[in-house]
């Protein structure tokens, strides 16, 4: 066989390869097995951020892995580019796949990057079904629906690529703070502290990372699933948690975003200190009902402390919070912000973030929306200083457990009442503090009952308490949280909490052996 004959066998050789490569390539329906044939490049097109103005996306899906939740169910990262700015932002997905069509139910979250958008970025939810075809990647389609700040859009998109590549760094329109501060309940003594880790994102992301200077980490997730189809985020991902103590003073928590995987996304950091928490708490909480019209609220502030808790003047604010009482997992009902001592809690509907009266903010339900029964509410002061570049300059919530409303609802009416505290120090004989003791609270006309164990400093404190004539008990007795003891039975009768005195402090109990 001539030479000649040779090197035209090894093209056409060469050639064939190349096609069975390329073929092999394209047809995943016959040759990748789930989740493998989702992996890739997808490209989306749809109205995403002008309506009737088709915006193209790329969709690269680099890892998708199996779930504890069933055999069929997937989990995946990656990135998405909005083209028409060129930015890039990380996507994570949540896949269904069903056997018996070779389909999969598809839920992606990323962040549309554009200069048209409210702060050049807005979260996009897109749900739709990935059908699979069989004579190559081509055949792909995934199409459904997008959810976004503009309201819901239709989206299409097809299957490019298998290829794999590394997401690009974030786009300068991303934005993640991540910053913690302290709690402070002035109702006990020592004062009680509960530090929060907080953050707020556009990017993606299922939960956060709070690293402390020891290199302790706590984890705070969303308050739901990111993929749970309740949840709206149109607006910023929020992450939450605490820990009981007080937090570092002056040494940096280092935050970081984890994808849907529990991986860091690159470059989603940030970083925070905690600087002074001086400020006290709001007293003497007063409200009067205006017939389905508001709820009159004013309080009496603390002391004003300039460059650091002086609401009128953009240092800080009052948090008002509404609970359920007794406490139940809903947590807050209703809620505002004000700079002034005086709020109107409102009795009709309105939209959260609606502007408040006299200043401020309401969030959460109104009053002719909470169902019949009794709330209590709280007042709380925010501080605020000129931070350092990359701090946020909200270090110190703080509040006094002892000073609250409650408010009852029953069909139109409301009625208020101060919630009731006593406190006080129990010692020995010759008065050093007993910790560990029970002591508790009979309500003469109202059979209320409740027990609490002192502090280490003897210290013991009752809130939330009904208007009421009460016995104050210790000596002879435990409680769920402190053991029995020796002391003598004493009890101290007679303990009024009325609309003059509502917290009555310096209730000392002393025991005898």
């Amino acid at each position: 066989m001539s030479k000649k004959w040779i090197v035209l066998i090894a093209i056409i050789l060469i050639i064939l390869i190349a096609a069975i490569i390329l073929v092999s390539c394209l047809n995943t329906g016959k040759d990748l097995e789930p989740p493998g044939d989702l992996l890739g490049r997808w490209d989306a097109t749809g109205a995403f951020i002008q309506p009737e103005a088709e915006e193209e996306l790329v969709l690269q899906i680099n890892e998708v892995v199996a779930t504890e939740e069933g055999a069929h169910t997937y989990l995946g990262t990656g990135c998405m580019q909005t083209e028409s700015s060129g930015g890039w932002a990380p996507l994570s997905l949540q896949a269904v796949y069903d056997p018996d069509t070779a389909n999969y139910t598809v839920n992606m979250l990323s962040t549309l990057i554009s200069p048209n958008l409210e702060e050049g970025a807005a979260v996009v939810r897109m749900v739709g079904t990935a059908e699979m075809g069989a004579a190559g990647i081509r055949n792909d389609q995934l199409n459904g629906s997008a959810y976004l700040r503009g309201g819901e859009v239709a989206w299409y998109s097809v299957h490019t690529s298998l290829e794999m590549v590394e997401c690009p760094a974030l786009d300068a329109a991303l934005s993640f703070l991540g910053e913690f501060g302290l709690h402070r309940d002035l109702a006990y003594i020592p004062a009680f502290d509960v530090t929060n880790f907080h953050g707020e994102t556009n990017i993606v992301s299922l939960q956060m990372r709070a690293e402390a200077p020891d290199g302790t980490a706590y984890l705070a997730d969303y308050h739901t699933d990111i993929f749970s189809p309740e949840v709206n985020f149109i607006d910023q991902f929020r992450f939450d948690t605490h820990r009981v103590g007080t937090s570092l003073m002056d040494q940096a928590y280092h935050f970081t975003l984890l994808d849907g995987l529990g991986e860091p996304i690159p470059g989603a950091e940030d970083d925070d200190a905690f600087r002074r928490c001086d400020q006290g708490a709001a007293t003497n909480i007063r409200g009067v009902f205006r017939l389905e019209n508001h709820l009159e609220l004013t309080w009496d502030a603390p002391e004003i402390i300039p460059g650091y808790f002086d609401p009128e003047n953009g240092y800080g604010s009052y948090q008002l919070v509404l609970e359920h009482n007794p406490w139940m997992e809903s947590g807050m009902l209703y809620g505002a912000e004000t700079i002034t001592t005086l709020h109107h809690a409102p009795w009709n509907s309105f939209e959260p973030g609606a502007a408040g009266s006299p200043d401020g903010n309401d969030y959460g339900i109104s009053l002719s929306e909470l169902e019949d029964g009794q709330y209590i509410l709280f007042v709380g002061t925010f501080s605020y200083y000129e931070p350092p570049a990359g701090e946020s300059g909200s270090d110190c919530r703080v509040q006094d457990s002892r000073h609250a409303l409650f408010i009852t609802k029953q069909g139109n009416q409301i009625t208020v009442q101060p919630a009731g505290a006593i406190s006080g120090f129990v010692t020995d004989s010759a008065g050093n503090p007993l910790a560990n003791i029970a002591v508790k609270v009979d309500g003469l006309n109202t059979g209320f009952h409740e027990g609490v164990c002192s502090g280490e400093n003897g210290y013991y404190v009752f809130t939330r308490l009904p208007l009421d004539s009460f016995t104050l008990s210790a000596g002879g007795f435990g409680g769920e949280d402190c053991p029995e003891n020796s002391f003598a039975p004493t009890t101290q009768p007679d303990i009024v909490v009325d609309l003059n005195n509502p917290v009555r402090e310096g209730m000392d109990i002393a025991l005898n052996p």
